[in-house]
């Protein structure tokens, strides 16, 4: 696909793209008839449970992953076949990238962190400031707390 970009460089990237969203669709339709029978979801349950389903996924986070490893693949065609090194702004935008998906990627671990964790502290002090997470974990802990007083009852 690299290869075939590169030498498609003088055709409008629109033609480009709707032809690629073309030939994904005609592929795709052709292996949902192949590989399983369509149907149109039956109750209002099963439409629900589906826009669910899109809501909960994260399909920025992985746009983002699956453009990032994009830009590698393209540095290393780019390198590899063509023998054309990168420019500095083209290294800067991939240094960019690059810190945007590591930001990313640490983001996600600290909010899977208890709230009482040493970094989970750090972090929520200086992106809020030291009274509102105090307030903040006050509040969580008497959530907490009223939480386990209805269920005692």
């Amino acid at each position: 696909m690299y290869i075939l970009l590169r030498l498609l460089k003088e055709v409008h990237f629109a033609v480009i793209i709707l032809v690629f969203g073309i030939v994904g669709t005609v592929v795709s339709t052709v292996a949902l008839f192949a590989f399983s029978t369509p149907h149109i979801p039956e109750s209002n349950s099963d439409i629900v449970m589906t826009f669910a389903a899109t809501k909960l996924l994260e399909a920025s986070k992985a746009s983002l992953m699956q453009k990032s490893c994009g830009i590698v693949f393209a540095f290393t065609f780019q390198i590899i076949v063509f023998h054309d090194i990168p420019g500095l702004y083209s290294i800067m935008g991939a240094m960019l990238i690059s810190f945007v998906v590591i930001l990313s990627g640490f983001k996600k671990i600290v909010d899977s962190l208890p709230a009482d964790h040493w970094i989970k502290k750090r972090y929520l002090e200086s992106c809020y400031g030291d009274d509102e997470v105090t307030q903040d974990h006050q509040q969580q802990d008497g959530d907490t707390l009223l939480q386990k007083v209805a269920t005692e009852k």
